[in-house]
């Protein structure tokens, strides 16, 4: 008889166990849930927040008379640049694309772009057609200040792409490709772009991006 109530509390004590993991188990798969519901949530909070105040030819983006225009130097140059999405301020790399170069030295800049100023840092060897950028300091894209310089439909295009408040810019085409979380690998123009998220505490606390001039082969 005693041996059968040991044996009833170790079973006990081993579904007592088990159920507590379960539980466990149950409970993060339920916090990963809501995580991924947040994040979702907080994109469609930013859509809701859509209300351009300029008309589709004003965009600053599209339109044929924008509010806000590129420097005349910029535009049509075979040259990509950064632009911060909140303030609308560009920054050309002026990358020094060519077969020869005259000396070899490596320049380095550090400028500050937006309205909370996120930082740039950029190294660009003369010997190679290629630089490299860290950036720090990233805040989001604020739809209130889309608001005043983009129509509705470049700032909901922006909104679905951007996690952060900077976008590579072709200055041939206005080709736009905000920087994102979860993208290491992309193209715009000639260049191809390899960007490395730097974490601190779980978060990303700064980007380093690699950039190389890579234009197509000619078909044969």
């Amino acid at each position: 008889m005693i041996k059968r109530k040991r044996v009833l509390k170790m079973l006990y004590i081993v579904f007592l166990i088990t159920f507590t993991v379960v539980l466990s188990s149950c409970s993060e798969s339920n916090t990963v849930m809501t995580e991924y519901k947040t994040k979702k949530e907080i994109k469609n909070e930013k859509l809701g927040q859509v209300q351009s105040e300029v008309e589709q030819k004003n965009c600053s983006l599209c339109g044929d008379e924008p509010v806000i225009n590129y420097p005349d130097v910029y535009l049509g140059n075979n040259s990509i640049g950064l632009i911060n999405l909140n303030s609308w301020e560009v920054y050309d790399l002026e990358l020094d694309i060519g077969e020869e170069y005259s000396e070899d030295c490596t320049s380095i800049q550090i400028v500050n772009i937006g309205n909370h100023s996120t930082t740039i840092q950029l190294i660009k060897p003369s010997a190679y057609n290629m630089c490299q950028i860290n950036l720090s300091n990233l805040e989001s894209a604020r739809v209130e200040d889309m608001n005043k310089m983009l129509c509705e439909s470049c700032i909901r295009e922006i909104v679905e792409e951007a996690d952060y408040d900077l976008a590579f810019i072709d200055f041939t085409t206005k080709e736009l490709k905000p920087i994102q979380k979860n993208v290491v690998g992309t193209t715009i123009s000639d260049y191809y772009i390899h960007l490395d998220p730097i974490k601190e505490n779980g978060s990303i606390s700064a980007i380093e991006i690699l950039i190389f001039y890579l234009p197509k082969k000619e078909k044969s």
